[in-house]
């Protein structure tokens, strides 16, 4: 019988609101905080939707760490970051992501972006800095930060929610 876990990294919490939308739709899924994670959590598992934020362009590194461990799996994937994820800088970092993720021989069946608010502490630091330092992604997150505040936002969570119903049926 398939069995399905959800497994999110979250930060400022923007991850955690996706992965309790989604788990509320999936509500028989075993729901584990990456920080949390053994590599047992997945015995006996079939589908996993991993969630994640960026950090630099990557994968955070506690989320990398529970990736590396998924095997052999049919995966859902979301992650959060503060840039529009219509931008290419957002469509490379999903790409490399799902890229990652397939290195353990797994299924990729679904994928979600969502924005999320960008940690205030980080966009004070960045803004502080000359902008002969900055490069342009820094530039880019600046200018997305007003809207970022925003989000995760209703529709964000009910799209997460649309893509992920009854995911263990797949």
């Amino acid at each position: 019988m398939p069995k399905l876990a959800i497994i999110y990294s979250t930060k400022t919490g923007n991850t955690e609101k996706v992965a309790n939308s989604i788990l509320s739709v999936n509500e028989d899924a075993k729901y584990i905080d990456a920080s949390d994670f053994k590599e047992s959590d997945l015995d006996d598992i079939t589908h996993v939707i991993i969630g994640f934020w960026i950090k630099a362009g990557k994968v955070n590194p506690e989320a990398r760490k529970v990736i590396e461990k998924i095997k052999n799996k049919k995966v859902g994937v979301f992650m959060t970051l503060s840039s529009d994820p219509e931008t290419e800088n957002s469509k490379k970092v999903l790409n490399n992501s799902l890229e990652l993720i397939e290195n353990g021989n797994n299924e990729i069946l679904e994928s979600f972006v969502c924005q999320g608010r960008l940690n205030n502490k980080f966009l004070i630091a960045i803004s502080k800095l000359n902008k002969s330092l900055r490069d342009i992604n820094d530039d880019e997150m600046i200018d997305s930060a007003e809207s970022s505040k925003e989000h995760p936002n209703k529709e964000d969570l009910e799209e997460a929610k649309k893509i992920f119903k009854n995911f263990i049926d797949r």
